[in-house]
């Protein structure tokens, strides 16, 4: 996108001079439309797509539109245009120096170039003959057609009554609401049915106001090449334009849709404009495509003004002094003044009709003629007018002398096309096939196939041909030269080409990533590339188990996208994958493999208890109970006593811990995994660890008669408190080893007993404390003698 950035830049920051511009730009784009580029903010424009095979052109047209910043706004169907409109110079330029555009055009707007006439062009005759072309129709592309005149059919709606001159009206351009809001539409179809009587009218309403725009324009245009056979259309009309060129132009939309129409058998009539130059017509008139025309004078009807100009003095067939000319003139006709629906108008839109319709006879007259014949049948049997402004010397339309003449001798080489047979423009094999197609007055009766622009081995026509491209990838060029029955014969420049790329060469594969959740494999993959046409799509092929497809012909995913998500899988069950990117010619590439099964995404819910809920323990070592649930089963726990946990084990409902020296409150944690690793959220218990004694007590004693009252000092216990006192005792001097032996004398929270004895009998004691945990101490001792 940098090159882009550095053109726009270049473009916006200085005045647009079209011999500064870069070549990138300059080959596809005319003037008119770089300056459309500096003067907006948004550009809308129309490009040439090269492709005329339908698939291989929405294909382009897809790409197109899939570009950033860049919306199709239009896309006529029977024409190789498409409207553009992107939201930055930087998009723009990127979309026109992109291999799916050809060209670029500026959208125009174009205004009206604004009978008494039929005896100068010899209609009577023509008519007298049988010659008013019945069965066709004649499209008026212009401000619409009020159908109600009488000299229309006095039609209630189109082709109603049958009567009706008009068998289709329509608006293309925002509905005024009127069937006719300027009368100049109406005039021209008036002109129209009265050069040729048979024929009918196709009313399309193309104007908002005084101008008729390149979009509105195109989608009529391509309206009429749709339905060229069910109206039989013979020709369009389009009595409008604006600018001018001193040369046949290019550059134009409307002139690269007049290539399609007239290839499809419908004459483009263009008026020549009313500007009075004498070295230049109008657009679109001026295209190579249009048969433009200029205007004479019907009769001698007295000197005239007009807006531009005027003529003194007048007379049958002078050339007007508004009327356009160029020595690229296709004709001339009546186009002053001439009266039909109700108006009597001049100009050259009131000349081009007369055209029009002779097209329209010449069509029923020959129906076997082409555009190109049944105008060279107009202009050779055409009376010579010279225009004594520039002495260029024109045909102006003789219609009965048109229908009686003999066909032109034939001294035009055939024209054609060649292509894949496939349709499409690249091949991965050299061994190809090729179609063509050829036409000529004369009919075409050889053809000699080259892969240069020589040619000397000249065979039958045929319309299929097998042929060998050149080895290896890249570019190139078939040119098929063309002979006719009279021997004409087209050169290395005007025989028909086909520019295909061969590719043999399969794609370089990429990887591919799987992520499996429940039910599901997402795949990902990225890094294919083709050196030749191109990555063009992906196949993706799957099958069950471990092993991959050994190929993706059979494939669960055919596209563009770098994801696919295959679903309704079986979770536990394994499923490989084979990616393979195809490249523009259909090559494949072996293709990336990849192996994921599809699993449950829940994790286990667990607990765990310490010593069956207790609260506290005396010992480090402890017995823990574990419980957890999972849909997929419980494989795996981990046990910790810190917040981390990395030493996993077999599940098990119970497991011996032992925690780390040390006094308090302690924790346990267990984690719990499934066989797909799901792993729970930590679950906890705590527990009091005391493990230490409470201190001793001081015990002392005091004698009676048959008595021993024995007290006692307080014990401690910093870990789970105090509970209790045990006293045990022994007749005699030795104490009892431990509190767990001897005689159990007393226990209770209480720090004194007394204890009856026999009179003079001697006893030993030994007090121990007890804390909550069942901690004892080691007691302290005593011996004492009753009195």
């Amino acid at each position: 996108m940098e090159k882009y950035l550095a053109i726009a830049t270049f473009l916006v920051g200085c005045g647009v001079e079209p011999a500064d511009v870069p070549s990138v730009v300059r080959d596809k784009v005319p003037d008119g439309l770089l300056q459309q580029f500096e003067d907006a903010q948004e550009h809308s424009f129309i490009v040439a797509v090269p492709a005329a095979i339908p698939t291989e052109r929405g294909m382009r047209v897809a790409r197109i539109a899939s570009r950033v910043d860049v919306a199709v706004e239009h896309d006529w169907d029977q024409l190789p245009l498409v409207q553009v409109r992107a939201a930055s110079l930087e998009a723009a330029l990127d979309v026109i120096d992109s291999d799916d555009v050809e060209e670029a055009f500026e959208t125009r707007e174009y205004q009206l170039n604004d009978a008494q006439s039929f005896p100068l062009i010899n209609q009577p005759a023509a008519a007298a003959a049988g010659k008013i072309g019945a069965g066709t129709s004649v499209a008026v592309l212009d401000t619409g057609t009020n159908y109600k005149l009488a000299e229309l059919g006095s039609c209630t709606a189109p082709g109603v009554p049958a009567s009706c001159r008009v068998a289709y009206a329509a608006d293309f351009a925002p509905s005024d609401n009127s069937l006719d809001d300027n009368g100049h539409g109406t005039n021209v179809a008036g002109i129209v049915a009265g050069t040729a009587p048979g024929t009918k009218i196709l009313a399309l309403d193309v104007f908002t106001g005084g101008g008729a725009s390149s979009t509105t324009l195109l989608t009529a245009i391509n309206w009429v090449i749709a339905n060229r056979a069910t109206y039989n259309i013979a020709s369009l009309n389009m009595s409008l334009g604006g600018g001018s060129s001193t040369v046949p132009c290019t550059g134009d939309a409307i002139g690269a849709a007049l290539v399609t129409a007239r290839a499809a058998g419908v004459a483009p009539v263009v008026a020549s404009g009313n500007n009075g130059f004498t070295n230049a017509i109008s657009w679109p008139a001026c295209a190579p495509s249009a048969i433009s025309v200029g205007a004479v004078y019907d009769a001698n009807v007295g000197g005239l003004g007009f807006s531009s100009c005027s003529d003194p003095t007048t007379a049958a067939d002078k050339v007007t002094c508004f009327s356009n000319s160029a020595s690229f003139l296709s004709v001339l006709a009546p186009g002053a003044l001439i009266t039909a629906g109700g108006y009597t108008m001049a100009g050259t839109s009131q000349a081009a009709p007369h055209v029009a319709g002779a097209f329209a006879v010449m069509r029923a007259a020959f129906p076997a003629n082409t555009v190109d014949q049944s105008l060279a049948r107009l202009t050779s049997t055409g009376k010579r007018v010279t225009d004594a402004r520039n002495n260029i010397t024109t045909p102006r339309i003789d219609l009965g002398a048109a229908v009686a003449s003999a066909a032109p001798a034939d001294t035009t080489p055939p024209t054609g096309t060649v292509r894949l047979a496939t349709g499409s423009t690249v091949t991965r094999t050299a061994a190809v096939t090729l179609a063509l197609a050829a036409s000529d007055a004369s009919g075409v009766a050889q053809m000699c196939v080259s892969n240069t622009t020589t040619c000397t081995a000249f065979e039958a026509f045929a319309a299929q041909k097998a042929w060998t491209l050149t080895a290896g990838d890249g570019a190139k060029v078939v040119t098929v030269f063309l002979r006719d029955t009279k021997g004409n014969t087209t050169t290395a420049t005007t025989s028909p080409r086909a520019e295909i790329r061969l590719d043999v060469t399969a794609p370089v594969n990429g990887t591919v990533k799987a992520t499996a959740v429940s039910g599901s494999v997402s795949l990902t993959w990225s890094g294919f590339t083709d050196a030749g046409t191109g990555i063009a799509g992906y196949r993706v092929a799957v099958a069950m188990g471990a092993t991959a497809p050994t190929s993706c012909a059979t494939a669960v995913y055919a596209g563009t996208a770098t994801t696919y998500t295959h679903a309704s899988l079986t979770n536990g069950a394994a499923y490989s994958y084979r990616v393979c990117a195809l490249d523009g010619a259909g090559n494949t590439s072996a293709g990336a493999v990849v192996t994921a099964t599809p699993h449950e995404l829940v994790a286990p819910i667990g607990s765990v208890k310490i010593n069956a809920g207790a609260v506290r323990t005396r010992t480090l070592a402890v017995t823990l109970t574990l419980a957890a649930t999972d849909a997929s089963g419980v494989t795996q726990m981990c046990i910790s006593s810190t917040a981390t946990c990395t030493t996993w084990v077999a599940y098990a409902t119970t497991a011996a811990f032992t925690f780390t020296a040390g006094e308090g409150t302690r924790t346990v944690r267990a984690w719990f995994r499934d066989k797909w690793r799901n792993t729970s959220l930590g679950a906890s218990a705590s527990i009091l660890v005391d493990t230490l004694a409470p201190t001793n007590a001081t015990i002392s004693s005091t004698a009676t008669a048959g008595r021993i009252a024995l007290s006692w000092t307080a014990s401690t216990d910093t870990g789970s408190g105090l509970a209790s006192y045990r006293l045990v005792g022994l007749a005699g001097t030795l104490a009892p080893v431990s509190c767990a032996a001897g005689t159990t004398l007393y226990q209770g929270a209480n720090r004194a007993f007394t204890h009856p004895v026999a009179v003079k009998a001697t006893w030993t004691y030994r007090l121990c404390a007890l804390d909550v945990a069942g901690n004892v101490s080691t007691g302290a001792a005593k011996t004492a003698t009753a009195l």
